[in-house]
């Protein structure tokens, strides 16, 4: 959760580049200036809903579950509230998988459910499933990984069955232990995964505004480019951060430019540039002095000055 900003939509793109790519959500909307934004609002211009979702409930669910490749981190931003409602609660759903028990965890494994949006334009000409337990890629926690709004039934097994077996997940993913609920103020930015969580939104009265900036990006099965390889012929990264590099004695004084989703540019005294390197992990380091930030203003990537942590 940030708090108390005041962001461009240009802005807002570029701080969700720092996480990923953000892209254009696949929902049809009206033209605008950032196609990356996807306006969530009840707000009318010329009789036209300037963007999506109105002031209505929203039941638990995963963005873009319906897709073959869901979303996997949103960014949510807030620019007009109304005065009551619209209130949005994220579910756990980790800690709601850890809390059932041995047999009702092993009655799980295997299912297959359907995600399907209410809006039949939305979907994909074929079915789409998704397994009801899902493993994290980064962290391996499972979750549960089905919800109301969008998911449809179990596959392979009768509609009654399939009923009673995400009713009561629906029962037990419900409970407020498992919640955090954000009463939103002006400003507020909010970056969440959505595949260990779910969220709701409380309606809200019609005759009120709301609007809200959202981002979406997808991390999983990104390529990563390489740049040319220059003095340094290896970098590596160990579960510790620590930097490796061919004919650098003193690798602390490497400066990195990089996001989770872009090239990686090393710079140094002598301007070293390293190449590509896809890690899951954040690097657990600490700061230091700037040795060449205008090569990375020119390349138009966020950079970060790194020390090895040893």
């Amino acid at each position: 959760i940030f708090r108390e900003h005041q962001l461009t939509q240009r802005q807002l793109v570029d701080f969700t580049n720092n996480f990923g790519v953000a892209v254009e959500h696949v929902r049809k909307q009206p033209p605008r200036d950032v196609h990356e934004i996807f306006i969530i609002s009840n707000v009318k211009q010329d009789g036209v809903e300037i963007g999506a979702l109105g002031n209505a409930e929203l039941t638990f669910h995963s963005d873009l579950s319906y897709m073959p490749k869901p979303g996997t981190l949103s960014m949510l931003y807030a620019l007009e509230l109304p005065s009551s409602g619209g209130a949005t609660t994220w579910c756990d759903c980790r800690a709601a998988y850890d809390a059932l028990s041995d047999e009702h965890k092993a009655s799980l494994v295997g299912l297959r459910a359907v995600h399907r949006h209410y809006v039949e334009a939305q979907n994909q000409p074929e079915l789409v499933d998704h397994p009801v337990v899902i493993t994290h890629p980064d962290s391996g926690r499972k979750s549960l990984y089905v919800g109301p709004h969008l998911t449809k039934h179990i596959v392979g097994i009768d509609a009654a069955e399939s009923d009673r077996i995400l009713s009561r997940l629906y029962e037990h993913l419900d409970e407020p232990r498992f919640h955090y609920t954000h009463n939103w103020h002006l400003g507020d930015l909010i970056v969440w995964d959505n595949r260990p969580t779910m969220h709701k939104r409380e309606p809200f009265p019609e005759s009120e505004r709301r609007l809200m900036w959202r981002t979406q990006i997808y991390n999983d099965g990104h390529q990563f480019p390489k740049m040319a390889i220059g003095p340094c012929k290896r970098l590596s990264f160990s579960s510790r951060a620590q930097v490796h590099c061919d004919r650098i004695k003193n690798p602390a004084y490497l400066t990195l430019a990089f996001d989770t989703l872009k090239p990686i540019l090393l710079l140094g005294p002598t301007a070293i540039h390293g190449y590509a390197l896809a890690s899951r992990h954040p690097c657990l380091v600490q700061a230091i002095h700037s040795t060449n930030e205008r090569d990375a203003g020119r390349l138009g990537w966020p950079y970060i000055e790194l020390e090895d942590d040893t």
